[in-house]
């Protein structure tokens, strides 16, 4: 867990609060700083999926049904 605190740290932003909020906005996030890690260690950052379906499941008595999709 160590690691995606110290990768954040990597970036060596400015603190938020000395920043533009145009800049703060646009400066590295947690989330760059998972994907940093599991480029390192050689993992995907995001999962390859092969096929996403999509069902309506009808509601009772005709109403709005549900959508559903489905990763196969």
């Amino acid at each position: 867990m160590k690691a995606v605190p110290d990768e954040l740290a990597s970036f060596e932003a400015p603190p938020i609060e000395q920043q533009s909020s145009f800049n703060a906005r646009n400066n590295a996030t947690i989330a760059n700083a998972v994907m940093g890690v599991l480029a390192k260690r050689g993992r995907p950052a995001v999962e390859a999926v092969g096929n996403v379906s999509h069902k309506l499941i009808p509601g009772p008595e005709g109403r709005a049904g549900l959508l559903v999709r489905e990763k196969s």
